[in-house]
This record gives structure tokens, sequence and C-alpha cells, in this order.
């Protein structure tokens, strides 16, 4: 991104059109530079509400960029979209997660919902409908086991989520 290195919590993502950059380390930053066009600048989103840090992730959908916040700042529960057709435009925060995400947290999003695993030795994972940012997450039932203080990840299939980690 623009000046700036990808720092701790950092993170990038691509879809056909774009590379996606969060910059990360308790930053607001958030860009987007076009996969076909290398000479042309990098476009600044507005500014995150929240810093992001450790544990933070992002994932696209065809309409929506959503950031998980990670450790950067107070409260490390929210969860943030963007429209990716307008770069100028606030983020929308969903409703706070049940409990703080920290390092290893992960986001992923199906064709309904966007789902949450909390990291840091958590058990714990939730889900949002995408149609609005308001309303409760469900939480689902514990993991069985721990899966990850740092590197956690989620992935979704058409019938199930998985959670893994180092």
């Amino acid at each position: 991104a623009p000046n700036e290195l990808l720092q701790t919590g950092g993170k990038l993502i691509a879809d056909s059109n774009y590379v996606y950059a969060l910059r990360g380390e308790d930053q607001k930053n958030f860009y987007r530079h076009s996969n076909y066009d290398t000479s042309s600048a990098w476009q600044a989103f507005a500014t995150l509400p929240i810093n992001v840090g450790e544990g933070t992730d992002v994932v696209l959908d065809s309409s929506y960029v959503y950031v998980l916040q990670g450790n950067g700042g107070s409260g490390n529960s929210s969860t943030f979209r963007h429209t990716l057709s307008d770069t100028s435009s606030a983020w929308a925060t969903f409703t706070a997660l049940p409990a703080a995400v920290y390092t290893g947290g992960a986001v992923a999003v199906d064709n309904n919902y966007v789902y949450v695993y909390r990291g840091n030795n958590s058990t714990n994972t939730y889900r949002h409908v995408i149609t609005t940012t308001t309303g409760a997450w469900d939480s689902f039932s514990a993991l069985p086991n721990a899966p990850a203080s740092y590197g956690g990840d989620i992935a979704i299939d058409s019938n199930c989520f998985y959670v893994i980690g180092e």
C-alpha cells in the first residue's frame, strides 16, 4: 500500500479485478490496486472505525469486503464490512461479537452468513446473517479442541465449516 508496509495483523486478498491490502499494526488503513493497470495508484478506502491488529482477517464476497478486528484497540470484538463498489463510503459495523477475538482469529463468508473463529486457543465460533449488520451473533457449540493460538483459519463449503490451526 502507498508508502506503508503491511505489518503485524496486515492482510492481502485478491479477486479478479483488485488486490486489497489491510495495513494492520493498530492502524485503520485499507487499500486496493487494480490487477490490470500496474502503473495506477493505490485507492484508499474510508478508514476503518477501529484499529486492527494481530488476529485480524479479511474475506471478500461479490459485493463486500469483511474485516475482523483482532487485537487492534479496545473491545477486540468488532467485525466490519464495506461495499467493493465505492471506496469512500463509511464502513458498516456488525453487532459486537459475544467475546473478544485475538491472535489466530479468522473470518469466512458464504451466501448467507459471515463466520468468525475467535482464535487464541478458544473453542468459540460464531455466525451472523449477511443481510444486516444488526442483531445477535449465533454461537456454535464449543469445538472439541482449541485449534490454535496463532494462525487459525476457517473455511466453508456447501455443507460444513472447518476450523484449523497450528
